[in-house]
């Protein structure tokens, strides 16, 4: 895999291990844990970080398609974009964002919703599999809050989305 991608695919897979590590073995109790009662549970946090990923995913391959039957090229560049969002601190946001409908949590069972997890993260990588070796530094669209994002970008984003929100989970958890 080109090496700006596998960086970027890296990182984002990095923190969803740490999203699992910390997940996995919570008692339903925990799952269904609140820090306060207008707020999200444990679960619904994790479904809310699903649908963002799958809609993500779901555009990011819409894009890719469309800029590589446009005549995306190639990658010629092996600078790291791991960084390249790093001056939005996504993942140090502690400000409450309302969430869009469309990523805002259902009622989901657990086991469900950690395969629909499992699934939209390998639709990440079916996703990158396609799109490796192109240009992807040359077309994205802008996420409503944050702006103008690349698809090197996306995926990041996606990571760093996760790493917020983990932060909100162990404040969850130990309230």
């Amino acid at each position: 895999m080109h090496p700006r991608l596998a960086g970027v695919l890296a990182e984002t897979d990095r923190i969803r291990s740490e999203l699992l590590h910390i997940i996995e073995p919570l008692t339903a109790a925990e799952w269904d844990r609140r820090d306060h009662e207008d707020r999200w549970s444990v679960g619904e946090v994790v479904a809310h970080l699903q649908l963002v990923e799958d809609g993500s995913v779901r555009a990011m391959f819409r894009a890719f398609r469309n800029a590589r039957e446009a005549g995306l090229g190639q990658e010629t560049s092996t600078e790291s974009m791991v960084n390249s969002l790093d001056r939005y601190q996504l993942e140090r946001v502690v400000q409450r964002i309302e969430a869009p409908p469309m990523v805002q949590p259902k009622p989901i069972e657990r086991a469900d919703l950690m395969a629909k997890l499992q699934f939209s993260r390998d639709g990440l990588h079916k996703w990158a599999a396609e799109a490796d070796g192109f240009a992807l530094a040359d077309t994205g669209w802008p996420h409503p809050a944050v702006g103008p994002l690349n698809l090197y970008q996306w995926v990041l984003f996606l990571g760093q989305h996760e790493a917020r929100h983990i932060g909100q989970i162990r404040t969850i958890l130990t309230a």
